[in-house]
């Protein structure tokens, strides 16, 4: 019963957070998109070189593809990254939109980096 309770919580919480995260995007350009696709794929290549090293000499180190990119993040930076909004700072948006891209690249690839990193490692 509490799996079940736990399950219908996390949903709404995914729910609502997508959805404040639609409701606040604002499209900024292009130059924005391509620096936050870099800062998500450097993020990425971080985190799966901590896992590599982490790993090591593991039993689990034939595990590091999934381990080191199936981390999404952004509940936090989300709700953080209104802040500069809130205070009516200057250039706001382009921060708002540059940590909600970031977020956005960032679980996106978090669903396919795994299979192209799987099928990489798959082949050698």
């Amino acid at each position: 019963m509490i799996e079940k309770f736990h399950s219908e919580v996390t949903f709404m919480l995914r729910c609502f957070f997508f959805t404040f995260i639609g409701l606040i995007y604002v499209y900024t350009g292009v130059s924005i998109f391509l620096l936050a696709l870099a800062c998500s794929l450097l993020l990425h290549l971080t985190k799966y070189a901590v896992a590599k090293i982490g790993t090591f000499r593991s039993p689990m180190s034939s595990d590091v593809p999934v381990i080191g990119f199936i981390v999404g993040q952004g509940a936090a930076s989300a709700s953080m990254s209104t802040l500069p909004l809130v205070y009516g700072l200057p250039n706001a948006t382009i921060l708002t939109s540059l940590a909600l891209n970031i977020i956005l690249l960032n679980n996106i690839t978090s669903t396919v980096l795994p299979f192209v990193a799987i099928k990489v490692v798959g082949k050698k």
